[in-house]
């Protein structure tokens, strides 16, 4: 099974093509991906109610194949908590959270994150939280909610960015911090440096679509020295696992 697991749909504020549901699931036929899992623009960028609620007409066009996170905004922590308890409840798609606290100008390690990672814990809902090397957005803000907050689980967007070795080191600090691959920088030693210090179990595929095409982070895992099993995992087993999805499809 290939799953995406960070992708997004709708228009963004650069000149670059919004990607329709449709022409996602054909580049999704053609590199054999089975789920991507996407955040909407207009609730990143903008309004996460009227996002949300886009996206969620998206779906379910697509049940199965599309799946949503909840994007939430941590300067609006009550609203957002009634976002994710009217979308994540098991019926319309939605099977996490997304955070992108950059957008937000507000760090996770705050109390409104602190708000927001309590109910996605009661949720059983993973948190995709971007980062990368600004102070804003770094994994350790993830890791520190992590530890306080005991149910959360917490999958840190583009393992930090260029500072990928601090999305290694907040997942060393806790288990329950998977990383995903995608970002600007496509390196394949930072998965091989990953699985040699933290085993291939807590990674996750992810492309970053529409933003980039996604033939370039999926190249990114073929191209890593490791052994064949473990990207398989990396490709979609592990997010299987994480998102409760079904596993009976071939790879």
């Amino acid at each position: 099974m290939r799953i995406d697991a960070h992708a997004h749909l709708g228009k963004w504020y650069f000149p670059i093509d919004e990607l329709s549901s449709e022409k996602m699931r054909e580049s999704m036929n053609l590199l054999g991906v089975d789920v991507t899992i996407v955040s909407h623009s207009l609730a990143l960028t903008y309004d996460i109610c009227e996002g949300n609620q886009v996206l969620a007409t998206i779906l379910e066009k697509h049940p199965g194949s599309i799946l949503g996170y909840v994007t939430v905004n941590l300067n609006y922590p009550e609203e957002s908590v009634v976002e994710m308890r009217k979308y994540l409840n098991g019926t319309r798609g939605f099977v996490g959270v997304k955070v992108h606290p950059l957008l937000n100008d507000r760090r996770f390690d705050t109390r409104e994150g602190r708000i927001i990672a309590e109910a996605a814990a009661e949720l059983d809902a993973p948190v995709l939280i971007h980062t990368f090397g600004s102070d804003i957005e770094s994994p350790r803000h993830a890791a520190a909610v992590a530890r306080k907050v005991p149910e959360l689980r917490i999958i840190l967007g583009h393992m930090g960015g260029f500072s990928w070795s601090d999305g290694i080191q907040a997942a060393e600090e806790c288990d329950r911090i998977w990383m995903e691959i995608c970002s600007t920088a496509n390196e394949p030693a930072k998965i091989e440096e990953s699985v040699r210090i933290i085993g291939p179990e807590r990674l996750l595929m992810g492309t970053d679509s529409t933003l980039f095409l996604p033939e370039y982070n999926w190249g990114q895992l073929w191209d890593a020295d490791i052994d064949p099993r473990h990207k398989d995992m990396i490709a979609g087993l592990n997010a299987a696992g994480l998102f409760g999805l079904e596993k009976n499809k071939g790879m």
